[in-house]
């Protein structure tokens, strides 16, 4: 338990010292903060294979799509 120049004593966070002898430091509502961090860079994970996995189909659909021989115009 961390204390500041205050009375009030500040925890560690919850993924550095799950275990905390302190009443105050061992309520439940403490590990929301550490699982919603966890949830969102999950979710950006997810999210950048879901948009890599569309843009590959894309892009081996325009390779094969009619009309097109092969070389560019530029």
């Amino acid at each position: 338990m961390l204390t500041t120049g205050e009375s009030d004593p500040r925890c560690k966070s919850p993924l550095l010292d799950p275990f905390q002898q302190d009443r105050a430091c061992r309520c439940e509502l403490r590990q929301w903060s550490a699982l919603l961090g966890i949830l969102a860079l999950s979710l950006i994970v997810t999210v950048v294979a879901a948009t890599t996995t569309v843009y590959a189909k894309l892009l081996s659909r325009l390779a094969r799509a009619p009309g097109r021989d092969g070389s560019s115009a530029l």
